[in-house]
């Protein structure tokens, strides 16, 4: 395998990205890999563990930040094709789901170290496969990895978010949780695609995003239409949803175009329409 300059790879990464974005990628990769094994009752569970040192605060918080986060599902697991993807810098395994293979270094942009534990089923037998990933590997991306007989007959995978580097996550899971939907949204709106459950626990709590988007008034569908576009003997529908999002950490309106539940790219709508760079307001029912 050619030379990678690991630390040099996730220090060009995008500014745009910030702590969610590892969230939602291993997210992203659990149900996609859930897709993978075909199957309709996948389960991704996110666990969050906080700093055991809780500081008070003089605002009374006494919330210890969240350190380290695992990311659980029952998907295919690491066989050895998408290890050897995972160990590819720019992989076009999931090309054509729009993945680009690039998204597990913001693991490692937001965190200092990512463990790996897998048990899959290869013919008739299960295996179990770990490994490391982290800037301190110098040029491996998959490091210390073993690979052994499992007697663990189930597939599951579990990677460890090992110490965050940058203290900005939300403390509050039902903040972290609301942030994640809002990003995860096409999963939940697609008529013709059932999403995996998606539970969340911490501190004893445990919430499921699956059910959250119904009991969550801040975010409401209030439009749909769909539109076909011709070009010589090509033809394809688009649908359009349109959605008010209430609170969103002052994001700007925008357009997302999303394909296989991705999103592909997204434009600002003020760029067509100068008012949207403002934010908006509207009055509940008890007027404020």
């Amino acid at each position: 395998m050619p030379n990678i300059n690991l630390r040099g790879v996730v220090n060009n990464i995008s500014q745009r990205t910030n702590i969610y974005s590892p969230l939602v990628e291993g997210i992203v990769n659990s149900i996609d890999s859930i897709g993978r094994r075909g199957m309709n009752d996948g389960i991704v569970r996110i666990k969050f563990t906080r700093d055991s040192q809780i500081n008070m605060k003089f605002d009374g918080d006494s919330l210890g930040d969240i350190v380290s986060i695992e990311i659980e599902d029952n998907g295919q697991g690491f066989t050895d094709e998408n290890t050897k993807s995972f160990d590819t810098l720019y992989s076009d395994l999931k090309q054509n789901e729009g993945g680009k293979g690039f998204g597990r270094f913001t693991f490692l942009k937001y965190f200092e170290n990512v463990r790996v534990e897998s048990n899959y089923k290869l013919d008739d037998k299960y295996f179990y496969r770990t490994f490391e990933f982290n800037t301190r590997n110098q040029n491996q991306i998959v490091a210390k990895q073993k690979v052994v007989e499992s007697v663990n007959q189930q597939n599951k995978t579990v990677i460890f978010l090992n110490n965050i580097t940058q203290k900005n996550l939300d403390k509050r899971i039902e903040t972290v949780a609301r942030k994640l939907l809002e990003k995860l949204l096409i999963f939940f709106i697609n008529e013709n695609y059932v999403c995996p459950q998606i539970i969340f626990e911490c501190d004893g709590k445990i919430i499921i995003l699956n059910d959250l988007l119904k009991n969550y008034p801040e975010i409401q569908l209030v439009g749909d239409s769909n539109f076909v576009l011709k070009n010589k003997d090509l033809e394809e529908k688009f649908i359009i949803k349109v959605f008010k999002i209430f609170y969103p950490d002052n994001q700007k309106s925008k357009i997302s175009l999303v394909a296989h539940n991705r999103e592909v790219t997204e434009s600002p709508i003020h760029s067509y329409i100068p008012e949207f760079i403002e934010n908006f307001f509207e009055a509940t029912v008890d007027g404020t």
